[in-house]
């Protein structure tokens, strides 16, 4: 799991962030146009380009 603050790699087990101490999220965020799974830092869908944010 990516951390959306710093992007360090993290265990999926982790809750928080090794590197900096943010809270992992553990719900993914969803392209609300094609429902494709995005890093929680994503502005836009890398997919088909919908904004994130």
């Amino acid at each position: 799991m990516t951390c959306r603050r710093c992007n360090a790699s993290n265990d999926v087990s982790h809750k928080f962030c090794y590197e900096c101490g943010d809270r992992l999220q553990k719900n993914p965020v969803v392209c609300p146009k094609c429902n494709n799974t995005v890093m929680g830092h994503a502005k836009f869908c890398q997919q088909c380009g919908t904004s994130i944010r």
